[in-house]
C-alpha cells in the first residue's frame, strides 16, 4: 500500500496537483481484486474528496510539503515503521534511498518537522515515530 500511495502522490505533484487535504483517509482501498499471496498487488486504491485540489502547471513546493507532511501524519499512529518511511521516500523520489535523503535532505527535514508539528498541536504531545 505504502508504494501505491507514493506513486500517487508523485503522479499528482509531478503534474501540478496539490490535495490539500492529502490524510490517508482520503484513500479508499477495494480488496476484491487483492490476493494476500501476491502481497495485495492487486487492490485498487481510489483518492477522494477532491474538492479542494488546486492545479497548475508546477505544483509549489510548500503545498507539496503540507501535502506530504499531511499524510506522514496521519499515519504516524498507525504502526507505520523508519522502514515504511524510507519506503515512502524512496518511491515517491524516484531515486534510491540514499540519494533521495542526501540531495532532498531539506525537502524531507520540512515534511518531518510539519508533520511532527501537526501531531503536536493536535495529540498535545510528540509523535512516538519521530
Amino acid at each position: 500500500m505504502i508504494r501505491k500511495i507514493a506513486s500517487i502522490a508523485r503522479c499528482l505533484h509531478e503534474r501540478g496537483i496539490n490535495h490539500r487535504d492529502f490524510y490517508i483517509c482520503h484513500f479508499l482501498i477495494d480488496l476484491r481484486a487483492a490476493d494476500a499471496r501476491d502481497g495485495y498487488e492487486g487492490m485498487h486504491l481510489y483518492l477522494i474528496d477532491l474538492h479542494r485540489v488546486q492545479m497548475r502547471k508546477h505544483t509549489p513546493e510548500r503545498w507539496i510539503i503540507k501535502d506530504i507532511a499531511g499524510l506522514f501524519f496521519s499515519g504516524m499512529d498507525i504502526g507505520l515503521t523508519r522502514r515504511d518511511l524510507f519506503r515512502f521516500i524512496k518511491i515517491y523520489s524516484g531515486k534510491p534511498l540514499r540519494d533521495a535523503l542526501r540531495d532532498d535532505q531539506k525537502f524531507w527535514n520540512r515534511v518531518s518537522h510539519r508533520a511532527i508539528t501537526l501531531y503536536k498541536r493536535h495529540f498535545h504531545r510528540p509523535p512516538s515515530i519521530a
